[in-house]
């Protein structure tokens, strides 16, 4: 059953959303994480492109892995993703519809709602390609070492959600 847009929009403004952010990965012969996959999109509430993780509100009786999947399965295709039968999450990150700095801990901000955001680390054989369907307008490997290049291109607390998800080993 679905929601009317006035529900959704009472809902939203009142409880915080469960969603997936989901982080697809190159892996190095070595096995460490080299790049992280991120989408281009429209900003919501603006024109504004931006680079963001993948991911989306988690649906009523839904799976973590069914929702990991189906936020990957609309916005790539011509990959398998690794998502195992019972994936938890590598962090929870918090997304409020205003910039806040709690306690010097920086957060995500969506203007849309507050939301958790539960992190999944996804390992990516093939090269994904955006589908037709989906939200994202393009997609691309980032260097982890170098992410902070595009600070200017990203959703606001992306690099944080990045950093906290995939710290660089030094």
């Amino acid at each position: 059953m679905w929601l009317s847009d006035t529900a959704w929009d009472e809902i939203q403004s009142n409880v915080p959303i469960v969603c997936v952010d989901v982080f697809p990965v190159q892996i190095s012969v070595s096995g460490a994480v080299s790049a992280v996959g991120l989408i281009r999109r429209v900003m919501p509430g603006s024109d504004d492109l931006v680079w963001c993780p993948i991911g989306g509100r988690i649906n009523h009786g839904e799976t973590l892995r069914a929702g990991v999947l189906r936020h990957l399965g609309s916005t790539l295709t011509g990959a398998d993703f690794d998502v195992p039968a019972d994936p938890q999450p590598a962090y929870v990150f918090q997304w409020f519809p205003a910039a806040r700095d709690d306690d010097g801990l920086a957060n995500g901000v969506d203007p849309r709602r507050h939301s958790v955001g539960l992190c999944f680390v996804v390992a990516v054989d093939g090269e994904p390609v955006v589908a037709e369907t989906g939200e994202a307008l393009e997609f691309c490997w980032f260097d982890l070492a170098e992410i902070d290049a595009v600070a200017d291109q990203v959703w606001p607390g992306t690099i944080q959600a990045v950093r906290r998800t995939l710290p660089v080993s030094n």
